[in-house]
């Protein structure tokens, strides 16, 4: 599954992130920059079958802005299998599986295993978010 990047509408630095082909990426901007949007379309483009972790420094953060974005690109594009709401996970028609988290209490990312995350506000999070996601890329793409 590809998702339309809508290249005319698309900023330099965003298309520049989603062709760098880097294991660990980061997209830095001011507000406004595009940054969600980008890492919004960046989760819905990985591939099929993945299972990926979008974390939020807060619950507020992850629901009003990455959350919200994630959910009504997938609408747009047509591609949501099924949403639980209640366990704030996302799946997709592809088989492709996002969970959504806060990074709020660090220890208790431990034990899902994932293919990829995306820290999304990841200057706002404490350091040992950044070294616990990494131990639970145990699945492909990794």
């Amino acid at each position: 599954m590809r998702i339309n990047l809508h290249q005319k509408t698309a900023t330099k630095p965003q298309l520049d992130f989603w062709n760098d082909g880097a294991k660990y990426r980061a997209f830095i901007g001011g507000i406004g920059s595009g940054k969600t949007k980008a890492g919004s379309i960046e989760c819905l483009r990985q591939p099929a079958g993945s299972v990926g972790c979008v974390l939020a420094p807060t619950y507020g953060m992850l629901k009003i802005s990455t959350y919200e974005e994630i959910i009504t690109t997938a609408e747009n594009a047509g591609i949501i299998k099924e949403l639980h709401k209640a366990d704030m996970r996302l799946d997709l028609v592809n088989g492709s599986r996002i969970y959504f988290r806060t990074a709020d209490n660090p220890e208790r990312l431990r034990g899902v295993n994932l293919g990829w995350f995306w820290l999304d506000e990841a200057g706002l999070m404490n350091e040992d978010v950044w070294y616990i996601m990494q131990g639970r890329l145990r699945l492909g793409p990794s």
